[in-house]
């Protein structure tokens, strides 16, 4: 396991606590919602990486009832509060766990998606992070990944568009610049990719992040 992780926890903790998570004003509403749109309503979703669960509530909207996984348990003890005045109950639960090790049982989940957690898993762990996302999904189920893209040309002093690796670290965060076709090698033996697009958000410095939906071979 990667030795920058305990840091990356720490620093993520330290921003929810101080509300310096800029990344949870990432939105990709209207791109996220194209592909969700396209997926059963009526079924559990796993959303990894929940954070304060922007997505997590979206989705609920649509009628998929949902539940969010992160591991700062603070984030979700205040999270699960919010739920009841939300007027969620029901229909979102959040849960402390680690994608290493998802507290569920095996092939329980309809759909697993993800925003934004993948990119911070080192490339070593992969096969760790795929396993267990599988195990959870049932066959026929989906996968959406929206995670950043190599074609961004800038990001901070990183030029990932030119990077060979596709990999940078800065301030005790690791980020990885995604292809679809490292996707496909990740799933490809379990997942057909059933629609891959690549956005870029001008309002977030032009990042471009790749949006990928996978399909579990039943």
């Amino acid at each position: 396991m990667n030795e920058l992780y305990p840091k990356q926890k720490q620093r993520f903790k330290e921003a929810y606590a101080t509300g310096t998570d800029k990344w949870s004003n990432n939105t990709y509403v209207q791109e996220g919602i194209s592909f969700l749109q396209r997926l059963p309503h009526n079924t559990t979703v796993l959303d990894i990486g929940s954070g304060r669960g922007n997505w997590t509530y979206t989705m609920a909207d649509l009628g998929m009832k949902v539940i969010g996984l992160d591991y700062i348990p603070e984030l979700i003890e205040r999270n699960n509060a919010d739920v009841k005045l939300r007027g969620y109950a029901g229909r979102v639960a959040f849960m402390a766990g680690d994608v290493f090790n998802i507290p569920l049982q095996d092939k329980t989940i309809d759909i697993v998606t993800d925003f934004n957690t993948l990119q911070h898993i080192h490339p070593n762990d992969w096969n760790l992070y795929t396993q267990e996302v599988l195990r959870v999904l049932k066959p026929g189920g989906f996968i959406l990944l929206v995670q950043l893209s190599k074609m961004t040309e800038t990001f901070i002093n990183f030029e990932p568009r030119a990077s060979k690796t596709g990999n940078f670290e800065i301030h005790g965060f690791h980020y990885h610049f995604f292809t679809k076709e490292e996707f496909q090698d990740m799933f490809g033996e379990d997942c057909s990719i059933v629609r891959s697009e690549v956005h870029t958000f001008p309002h977030m410095d032009n990042h471009r992040y790749i949006f990928t939906l996978l399909q579990k071979k039943a």
